[in-house]
């Protein structure tokens, strides 16, 4: 009662000073991709490919690519191509990997 009296309002202050989440497409995701002729795939694009496996008929890889190069193209949709999520995909930073092969390029090991 006595909050009644004084004037103090009870609210979220939450709501009032709470910025929406907003997606952001600066990320870079590890996948698996199925083709059959690696033409169809850009594979300059990729950050970095971890493995790679070529049959006669299909050829596979594993790699980093942007999440933007993905949007802003169509190729993983194409030509009998597949493009799978790895198990926890999403690198927010390929910074300190960009740095680690620096520095071993300057210590003349790549």
């Amino acid at each position: 009662m006595s909050a009644l009296r004084y004037g103090y309002k009870y609210e979220y202050k939450k709501l009032y000073h709470h910025d929406p989440n907003q997606l952001n497409d600066d990320i870079y995701l590890k996948v698996y991709v199925s083709f059959n002729d690696v033409k169809n795939v850009p594979t300059d694009d990729f950050e970095w490919i971890e493995q790679w496996h070529a049959q006669e008929d299909r050829k596979y890889l594993s790699g980093v690519i942007a999440l933007k190069k993905l949007k802003n193209s169509s190729w993983w949709k194409e030509n009998g191509t597949s493009l799978i999520l790895e198990p926890d995909p999403v690198l927010e930073s390929i910074e300190e990997r960009k740095l680690r092969k620096k520095s071993l390029e300057l210590a003349g090991l790549l």
